[in-house]
C-alpha cells in the first residue's frame, strides 16, 4: 500500500502532512475528487472569488502524481 498526500492550494498552500495509505492509484482519485467536493461545500463564498483550486496528490517524496483543479467563473453582474 502507498501513503497518498493530499495537498490543497486555494489562495494559500495546506499541506497534508500525515497522508493516507491507500491499496491503489485509483482509491487516490476518488479521495481527491471528495476532498474537494468537501472543500467545495465548506468555503463556497470564498470559492467564487475566480483563482483555481488545487487538490495536488503527492508521494511522500513529494513527487506529485496528480492534481484536481477546480474553478468558478460567473458571468452575471
Amino acid at each position: 500500500m502507498i501513503r497518498y498526500h493530499f495537498n490543497i492550494r486555494d489562495g494559500t498552500y495546506i499541506p497534508d502532512c500525515e497522508g493516507s495509505v491507500l491499496p491503489t492509484l485509483g482509491h487516490a482519485h476518488r479521495e481527491a475528487v471528495c476532498l474537494a467536493g468537501y472543500v467545495l461545500m465548506t468555503q463556497p463564498g470564498k470559492f467564487w472569488n475566480g483563482e483555481a483550486w488545487f487538490v495536488e496528490v503527492t508521494l511522500d517524496d513529494g513527487t506529485m502524481l496528480f492534481r484536481v483543479k477546480f474553478q468558478a467563473e460567473s458571468f452575471t453582474a
